[in-house]
């Protein structure tokens, strides 16, 4: 079988959990003080596709995932919340590229460079094809004959 993304791995535990576990983890999503908070209007009345798309988009990947334990265990899902972890530790994240892309709509107080940098490092296999784009790239700012002087 192959191995499942981080995303659908949150999606099968909270699609399993029953309306009551279910309804306990949107309040602890909620109710969270540190880091990142979710908006309300996110999160009530949505289905556990929408909320996972919400913890994602908010935390990222792995972000997502440490969050989700972090509420399953709260909340006495102690279970699913080792499920899930075997699963995540086997688990491969969606895609490099739209995670990073996701993770950088959400920065607000670091620079995306900064707050990635061991991620983008890891993540570039060749740099040849990005110096190619770099060169080919015609911005005002790049060309020295624009330039003013005073």
């Amino acid at each position: 079988m192959p191995r499942k993304t981080i995303t659908s791995a949150i999606q099968f535990c909270l699609e399993n959990l029953g309306l009551q576990d279910y309804n306990k983890f949107c309040s602890g999503l909620l109710d969270r003080r540190e880091g990142k908070r979710v908006p309300r209007s996110k999160v009530e009345g949505k289905d556990f596709l929408e909320v996972v798309r919400v913890l994602v988009s908010t935390f990222c990947e792995n972000g997502a995932l440490q969050v989700t334990l972090e509420i399953l265990r709260d909340i006495d899902c102690n279970v699913d919340a080792e499920q899930l972890e075997a699963i995540g530790q086997g688990s491969k994240p969606g895609s490099n590229d739209s995670e990073l892309f996701t993770c950088f709509i959400n920065i607000t107080d670091e620079h995306f460079v900064d707050k990635y940098r061991s991620q983008l490092i890891a993540s570039v296999s060749s740099i040849a094809p990005i110096l190619d784009e770099l060169l080919q790239q015609k911005s005002p700012r790049h060309h020295l004959g624009k330039m003013w002087i005073n």
